[in-house]
């Protein structure tokens, strides 16, 4: 047996069948199967026990009431470290819904990895801001420091991958 090694976070991208997982399953209990489903599939393919479900993607197994959800959907999964300093597990999932065009030759993949890290990365660009903000109130007319401008732009460029 090989050695468990320590999870890391991982973001991918996912096609679920839900027609094949509803397949048998009385009317008025498809959308919750399926919300069901898609935290039992986060858990397996993340080894994580806590599995949050995005908003949108609870409102598109929803949109079509609780009979007529649709047949496929595609899901990024991520796991992400748990900022919570009470919680049991160090890691969590969050599972997003994609928009896609066609479902035709899509396969599993790693997303960005500023998937991974955007979360982290917004209260620091908000603290860069918020000093050059202030910095520009103390001193009504007085020039913006180019080196508090510059972190900002920088961290807006390390987390949302701009083009530099």
């Amino acid at each position: 047996m090989g050695k468990k090694t320590e999870l890391q976070p991982a973001c991918r991208d996912y096609t679920l069948n839900l027609h094949k997982r509803l397949q048998g399953i009385q009317f008025k209990k498809r959308a919750p199967r399926a919300i069901r489903n898609i935290r039992r599939f986060a858990t397996k393919e993340m080894h994580t026990q806590e599995v949050r479900i995005d908003p949108q993607l609870n409102r598109m197994v929803w949109a079509t009431g609780i009979r007529n959800i649709p047949r496929k959907i595609r899901v990024r999964v991520t796991r992400k470290r748990n900022e919570d300093e009470d919680s049991k597990e160090k890691f969590f999932s969050l599972v997003q819904y994609v928009e896609v065009d066609s479902f035709e030759e899509l396969q599993t993949q790693k997303a960005d990895r500023s998937c991974v890290y955007r979360s982290t990365g917004v209260p620091t660009i908000a603290m860069a801001l918020t000093l050059v903000a202030t910095q520009r109130d103390s001193a009504p007319g007085a020039p913006i420091d180019p080196d508090a401008m510059t972190v900002c732009v920088l961290l807006l460029v390390k987390v949302y991958n701009l083009p530099t």
